[in-house]
């Protein structure tokens, strides 16, 4: 997750930026001129400066209140001036507890306001915070849209710090579209205007933006360059807060990096910063970093006791992201000690905190729906009324109606004689042309089945080869059976000099349009893992899905899921174990005759409600002699049997079991002798795809 300043953003940008004792300051300096008795413009304005100075000292309560004061006032007194800026106030109060919608709301308002007054100052201050509340929804295109006006806005009144900070927002959105150009473009325009400024505390923030660029683009060895200089000037200012966030960039990268020790250290200092605040909840997100920077280390139960606090505070704020982490953190603690009862326990309390955090994020749109519902339930009313009415207007018709039955009788029998005559003569043409049309139709399905059948060979060469699986795999089966020749199902490998990369995949949808996805996800999982050299498999699943969500527009396609379920490991022979991330998808690892069944993540690999948490990296021992078998759900989906039903999973796992003393070839073999004989003369419904692997 990369940390753009934004929020904080919002709040230094409208004049100079001070830290948050400072700020304190400046309340109590302010406070000593508040008069109740006197009511006047330079009141409101009072107010409206305390408000902001509270504000940005981490008090939205207190800011709200003299935000509200100011805007009474104002409208008492009818300053239309002051009214227009306690709106602006609020809104950026609104902003800060991330209650967009009132906030765009209101923002729109005070514009329109300051526009009526051709008040250039505040009109550019109110499409600045219109630009960061769209680009927090997350519509990229609204946001530069506001950026670029405040922009045009600050330029008028030749506003320097606010042409900075314009250029900011804009360099912004040009970071989520990994515009790199464009970003560092105008992000270095903004650090020379605050450099020249003496502006330092927005000159480590700009620094801090430039590195988060870098990183999104990949570029590693700039991101930590500027992110350490940036962590330089915090430091000089005193800027504990600042301090934190660009700490936990640096984690971010040292741990795609495999550095668990620098993860881990900058963990630490976060955490240090965090420990003993106001904010709660940022300690807690600090405290869950430091615990998957310690399970990264195999420092399993110091790990536990940071997910169990973080997991405290989640509990008692009711903070259901913080919750899920937590509980995934422990998850992977359990798993890697081999608990697995305990690990599953956790990992569905995850879920269950997933789920209600979406809920409550939704729980606006449902009752959105349940109005439509209702107005869906009054037209259905009128629309009925109309069927009544139109019924006993048709009744009063019937009786002329009849009469002219017999009439139309007779003048049908005459057509009838008309058209069988012509019939004769145009079905010894229609015959002709029918008999040419079946030829280009052949001729045309022949050029189509060739060309899929082109299809499916270009696709099986992009498979994982079997001369690699026979060099880095003891034992092995492929079981792979397309519905329709081409297949959305797809397996992948990729071999180092220590790792043993595969993955496999059941993308969306099955015959073309499944084998269309395929091809992407594969290209995106050869630009992971041999381009940028992720290896990690929770990295590998979500940097595939970044790249899938880009790729697809799906914000613009009307928020389609289209992807892939995949699990993805990584195998390390030597050292005897196996780390793996799995997406909506399930393996099964026979060890000593038991059956076990892996954990995964319920979330696909693409857009989803949940697109926006990381996945699971799980750790797994291996023994000598283990079997795993990874799969698809096409096999345990076939309908067929007596009844006409699916296999169902149970089945299948007491085939493995039954037949895991076989070998592998043999296996194969029963796997597909039993989905044949299950399947009958039904159709098969999807894609399957069964790899069998022994340690």
């Amino acid at each position: 997750m990369k940390h753009l300043f934004r929020n904080w953003f919002i709040g230094i940008c409208y004049c100079f930026p001070l830290l948050a004792s400072a700020q304190n300051n400046a309340v109590d300096s302010l406070l000593q001129h508040l008069s109740k008795k006197i009511k006047d413009s330079a009141q409101v304005n009072l107010r409206v400066r305390i408000s902001d100075a509270l504000r940005k000292a981490g008090k939205p309560a207190n800011a709200m209140a003299f935000g509200r004061e100011a805007r009474a006032l104002a409208e008492e007194i009818h300053d239309e001036h002051g009214m227009a800026y306690a709106i602006l106030c609020l809104a950026k109060c609104e902003d800060g507890q991330s209650n967009l919608d009132t906030a765009i709301a209101l923002y729109n308002r005070c514009l329109e306001q300051f526009k009526q007054q051709k008040d250039l100052t505040g009109q550019g201050n109110a499409e600045l915070g219109l630009g960061n509340a769209w680009d927090a929804k997350g519509n990229e295109e609204k946001a530069l849209e506001h950026y670029i006006r405040s922009l045009h806005a600050r330029e008028s009144t030749a506003d320097s710090a606010g042409i900075a900070g314009a250029l900011v927002g804009i360099a912004n959105v040009y970071v989520t579209t990994r515009q790199l150009d464009n970003s560092l473009a105008n992000y270095l325009k903004a650090y020379g205007m605050y450099k020249r400024q003496g502006n330092k505390t927005m000159v480590s923030w700009i620094l801090n933006n430039i590195g988060t660029a870098y990183y999104d683009s990949g570029d590693n060895t700039h991101a930590i360059e500027y992110f350490k200089e940036s962590v330089t000037m915090k430091k000089e200012l005193g800027d504990s807060m600042g301090l934190s966030t660009t700490y936990n960039n640096l984690i971010n990268i040292f741990s795609e990096q495999k550095d668990p020790v620098e993860a881990c250290h900058y963990a630490q200092l976060a955490y240090n910063i965090r420990k003993g605040g106001e904010d709660v909840l940022a300690f807690a997100f600090s405290s869950n970093n430091l615990g998957m920077a310690l399970l990264a280390l195999n420092d399993y139960r110091k790990a536990a006791i940071y997910f169990d606090d973080a997991l405290q505070i989640g509990l008692k704020q009711k903070a259901y992201t913080i919750l899920a982490t937590s509980y995934q953190g422990l998850a992977r603690v359990h798993s890697a000690m081999g608990e697995w009862k305990e690990a599953y326990h956790q990992q569905d309390l995850a879920a269950a905190a997933n789920d209600s955090a979406f809920n409550i994020e939704n729980r606006k749109q449902i009752n959105e729906l349940s109005a439509r519902f209702e107005n869906a339930k009054k037209d259905k009313a009128i629309i009925e009324k109309d069927a009544r009415i139109k019924a006993e207007m048709a009744e009063s018709r019937q009786s002329s109606l009849e009469r002219n039955i017999v009439l139309a009788a007779l003048l049908g029998a005459m057509a009838l004689a008309f058209f069988i005559y012509r019939s004769y003569r145009q079905k010894q043409k229609a015959h002709a042309e029918i008999s040419r049309q079946k030829v280009i139709i052949e001729m045309k399905n022949k050029e189509t089945m060739d060309s899929i059948h082109y299809a499916k060979r270009i696709q099986k060469a992009l498979f994982a080869g079997e001369q690699l699986l026979k060099e880095k795999l003891n034992e092995h089966f492929i079981l792979y059976k397309p519905k329709d020749i081409v297949s959305g199902d797809f397996y992948w490998a990729y071999g180092s000099r220590d790792r043993f990369l595969i993955c496999m995949a059941d993308c969306t949808g099955h015959g073309v349009p499944g084998a269309f996805m395929s091809l992407l996800n594969i290209s995106f999982l050869n630009e992971v893992t041999i381009e940028k050299q992720i290896t990690r498999p929770d990295l590998v699943l979500n940097s595939v899905r970044n790249s899938i969500i880009h790729a697809l527009h799906t914000d613009e396609n009307g928020g389609a899921q289209d992807g892939m379920d995949a699990v993805f490991c990584s195998f390390d022979f030597n050292a005897g174990k196996m780390e793996y991330a799995a997406a909506n998808t399930n393996f099964y690892l026979i060890r000593e005759g038991m059956l076990h069944t892996s954990l995964t993540d319920k979330m696909p690999v693409g857009k989803s409600p949940r697109d926006h948490i990381p996945f699971l990296l799980q750790v797994m021992e291996l023994k000598k002699g283990d079997l795993i078998y990874l799969l698809t759900d096409g096999y345990a989906d076939q309908f067929g049997g007596a009844k006409g039903k699916k296999i169902m999973y149970k089945q299948l796992e007491d085939v493995l079991l039954k037949n895991a003393h076989h070998p592998l070839t043999e296996q194969k073999q029963i796997l597909e002798n039993y989905f044949e004989t299950w399947r009958g003369n039904l159709e098969q419904v999807d894609d399957v795809t069964i790899i069998g692997i022994r340690i």
